[in-house]
């Protein structure tokens, strides 16, 4: 399981910052079509992750902490459809600057993906990328879009709420 595994390093990456709130998300994600073994697959099902802070600097307005995330695909639906799951570790780099709450960054790492039941997808592990934006109130509750770039099938966009403790 390379999704468990780098699910656990991620982890021990974000204990490095653990004096910032770690955050918790849920959300949505809806991938792009792509061909798979004569198939034609869009994924898209909820999303569970985490936000693990690394570093914090300009009084909270910039930060770089390690995302890890996993994605449901199909799970929303039943029948004859594409289920696989994705698997990602960003490291994202978040900032603010035009006024309180609303911020934009990135985020750079590695995806997986797993198919289940028929559905058959690529299982290497891939380069990933993120461009975000968000809005945040205090330090609690958060929304963040988010569209996924790199190889099929993650390639994508996100909706995710989150909050911090």
């Amino acid at each position: 399981m390379k999704g468990i595994f780098l699910l656990g390093l991620s982890v021990c990456l974000g204990c490095l910052g653990l004096a910032d709130p770690v955050g918790v998300r849920l959300g949505y994600f809806s991938g792009q079509r792509f061909s798979s073994n004569g198939q034609r697959i869009s994924l898209q099902g909820p999303t569970v992750g985490a936000d693990l802070p690394v570093w914090s600097g300009s009084g909270g307005r910039l930060k770089v902490q390690v995302s890890p995330s996993i994605t449901f695909g199909g799970a929303l639906r039943k029948g004859n459809d594409s289920d696989a799951t994705l698997y990602r570790v960003l490291v994202k780099a978040t900032g603010s600057a035009c006024g309180e709450g609303f911020y934009g960054g990135g985020g750079l790492g590695f995806g997986g993906a797993q198919g289940r039941g028929t559905t058959r997808v690529r299982e290497r592990v891939s380069v990933v990328g993120q461009i975000l934006g968000g809005f945040a109130l205090g330090g609690g509750p958060y929304f963040e879009v988010g569209y996924y770039l790199g190889p099929n099938p993650h390639r994508g966009i996100g909706f995710e709420l989150g909050t911090r403790f």
